[in-house]
């Protein structure tokens, strides 16, 4: 239906579409840039861009797997697995969901692989929230969810060469 967003009315209609930052009950994502796609509008032309903030127009025409399409996908999804690290217990004892979708789509996890740093630390806000930034690919996920809740335990870091979530060091959220 025009107006709809692509990416949720593509998976409802079992197109398959790998994502991360999206979720239904969340604000728009587009941050981990999984989930491209080709568009090409009659009155626009072709483009390539993510479908989680692509309304859907009339005359519209979207293509899920161009090769260009599968070329960016895949480079943006290796640099996301290069902010994450690799050898966690998630890997070892659960099914990762973001590990499956790399391997589904030949992800080299290895192209821009991320070394062990101790400034990736283990965050527990309270008994209900736990923060590894470890293991996060700064999707920007848990940031919204916790905005969509009026919680602000936790933020982009907006100083580091790399994205990651940090705890919020305002000292007027508790």
């Amino acid at each position: 239906k025009e107006g709809d967003m692509v990416l949720p009315v593509a998976l409802d209609n079992g197109f398959e579409i790998p994502y991360f930052c999206y979720h239904k009950d969340l604000a728009k994502g587009g941050s981990c840039m999984a989930c491209l796609v080709e568009v090409n509008d009659p009155k626009r032309g072709k483009w390539v861009t993510t479908s989680c903030n692509l309304r859907i127009k009339d005359g519209m025409e979207i293509t899920l797997d161009t090769p260009e399409v599968k070329k960016l996908r895949k480079q943006n999804m290796e640099m996301l697995f290069g902010g994450h690290l690799h050898s966690c217990d998630i890997h070892n004892n659960y099914a990762c969901r973001m590990e499956n979708v790399f391997k589904k789509y030949n992800v080299d996890d290895t192209k821009y692989e991320r070394k062990e740093a101790e400034e990736d630390p283990f965050i527990k806000f309270n008994n209900a929230i736990e923060l590894d930034t470890a293991l996060c690919i700064g999707c920007t996920r848990c940031v919204k969810a916790c905005e969509s809740v009026g919680i602000g335990y936790v933020v982009m870091d907006e100083d580091s060469k790399k994205r990651r979530v940090i705890n919020n060091k305002d000292p007027k959220v508790d």
